[in-house]
Parts: C-alpha cells; sequence; structure tokens
C-alpha cells in the first residue's frame, strides 16, 4: 500500500481529504500537514518529517507520495527535502480530483512514482473547458 501526504498553505489539505471521504469513505495511511500563518520553516519541516515516518514505519506501507498544493511555496519545498531523504516522490497541483484518484487508485499500482505518474496523467486529462458560447 502506498502511503499519502497531502500538504498545504493552510487547511486547504485537511479539508481536500475531508471532501474526498464525503465521496470515496475514510482515507486510509494517509496523513495532513497544513503550513500554520506565521509558521517557522523548521517547525514545518519537522512536522512534515514525522508525518513521512510515521507512515514509512506501518507494516503495509511500500512506499510514500506527497501531494502538495504549489510549485514552490513552503510546503513544496519540504516536501522536496524530504523526497531526497526518504526517497517520496512529489506531485503538485493539490485537488479534490488530485486527492480523488490517489487515493482510490493507489492500490493499482506498486509504487509511489508509479502511482504520481499516473496522477499526473489523470490531472492533465481532468481539466475541461466549458464554454457557453
Amino acid at each position: 500500500m502506498i502511503g499519502l501526504v497531502f500538504a498545504s498553505h493552510g487547511d486547504m489539505c485537511v479539508e481536500m481529504v475531508k471532501s474526498a471521504e464525503m465521496i470515496a469513505g475514510i482515507i486510509d495511511h494517509a496523513r495532513t500537514v497544513p503550513l500554520r500563518p506565521g509558521e517557522a520553516p523548521q517547525s514545518y519541516e519537522q512536522r512534515f518529517k514525522e508525518a513521512v515516518e510515521s507512515l514509512q514505519i506501518e507494516e503495509q506501507i511500500t512506499s510514500v507520495l506527497a501531494v502538495v498544493d504549489l510549485l514552490g511555496g513552503t510546503p513544496y519545498n519540504t516536501a522536496g527535502l524530504y523526497s531526497h531523504l526518504y526517497n517520496v516522490p512529489v506531485i503538485t497541483g493539490l485537488s479534490l480530483p488530485m486527492t480523488l484518484f490517489c487515493s482510490m487508485e493507489r492500490p493499482n499500482y506498486e509504487t509511489a512514482g508509479e502511482l504520481a505518474a499516473a496522477a499526473h496523467d489523470a490531472a492533465k486529462d481532468g481539466i475541461r473547458l466549458i464554454d457557453p458560447r
């Protein structure tokens, strides 16, 4: 099973998981790490590290994927740091479709890297413009 760490500025990641659970039921083996207003990067890094480590010690977890809100912010930079230290792939663009995809489709993938690649493709395919003209 692939563990999931959702990270964002503010409570977006917490609320995204809650919304996904309204549709898909309880999302097991997942952690949320919201960046609090005014939080020092070192404090956030520690909480992120604890989230990753808490998943990695679960017997059924084979790898961990980090899903962050946007490219270049503190959650992304922190995930990037731990990507190298803990072999955790990182994907940006946290959204409800991505949260659902990663949560529901992860049993179909052996590694977090494979799930990240599939989530990336699904996210691109899931964006639609409805033009009323």
